[in-house]
């Protein structure tokens, strides 16, 4: 959940509250460790989940494998606020090409000093 949540993070759970679209629901599957993922979208009792950063969405999953619904998260002793899905999304947009411009110019960088150096 990455970059909403990060490791070592505390997080407040509600349980038996209302799943609404784009709430971060934790839920448990038989077989498999508890997962923490956004709801993207809802179809009677199945939910539809997926991780901030995956491109692929997650199965669907019965509102009754959901153990509760992520309301707040404790960061270094500090409560902070959750970043809403559509904001997570605009930001990795704005972000990407910034991080691929970085990237060329330190690749530019390391060969031109490899160059220089033989």
């Amino acid at each position: 959940m990455f970059p909403t949540l990060l490791p070592g993070d505390h997080l407040i759970i509600v349980a038996n509250t209302e799943v609404r679209i784009d709430d971060i629901v934790v839920f448990d599957r038989p077989n498999m460790p508890s997962a923490v993922h956004r709801v993207i979208e809802i179809s009677g009792d199945e939910l539809h989940t997926r991780g901030d950063t995956s491109a692929i969405a997650d199965g669907w999953i019965h509102r009754r494998e959901v153990t509760g619904t992520v309301v707040g998260v404790h960061r270094f002793g500090l409560r902070m606020p959750l970043i809403p899905w559509r904001l997570v999304r605009w930001l990795s947009y704005i972000t990407r090409p910034l991080l691929w411009r970085y990237y060329w110019l330190v690749a530019s960088v390391k060969r031109f000093l490899a160059k220089a150096h033989r």
